[in-house]
């Protein structure tokens, strides 16, 4: 229980809360809007659920994965995922579609704040995983470079001229 990640568990539990949040804390509208042609399409808020679960979705199997992960190299690899994630989750509430234009729609008063707040924690908890494991990466490399000065591949006397010891 000693290698036991609770940065990995707090992520996946992070990508589940970002997967649940359109659909059942803070719903998105659920409205259509009607079209000049005459049909009737979702709103923006609809859009920006469904790919709230979708990056949701890849911020917890990255957070399940890096509770797997020992070595910090796959960790900090790892890591970049969920980062790289919740930043997508941000943008795309925000930016790139967006919710409802109205002030007091749901979207705006719930789910826009709640994927904006669930998605820096993301962010944040991924950025000290990578940054932990880069570190633990460190300090392994140099204990590893620091084994090898003492006996390399072909020892200490045969390394001028390639014999093995």
């Amino acid at each position: 229980m000693k290698d036991f990640s609770w940065g990995g568990l707090i992520v996946a539990v992070l990508g589940l809360l970002i997967m649940a949040s359109p659909a059942y804390f803070f719903p998105v509208c659920e409205t259509m809007i009607s079209t000049a042609a005459g049909g009737s399409a979702p709103m923006k808020c609809f859009w920006t659920g469904r790919a709230a679960l979708g990056g949701g979705g890849m911020i917890a199997v990255s957070g399940f994965l890096l509770l797997l992960a020992k070595h910090p190299g796959v960790r900090l690899g790892l890591a970049f995922l969920p980062l790289c994630a919740g930043l997508l989750v941000i943008l795309t509430s925000n930016l790139l579609i967006g919710v409802c234009p109205g002030a007091m729609m749901p979207c705006r008063m719930g789910t826009l704040p709640a994927l904006s707040f669930f998605g820096f924690l993301a962010v944040l908890a991924s950025g000290c995983i990578a940054v932990s494991a880069g570190r633990r990466m460190a300090a392994l490399g140099g204990a590893i470079r620091r084994a090898g000065e003492k006996s390399g591949p072909y020892g200490e006397k045969g390394a001028e001229n390639g014999e093995r010891a």
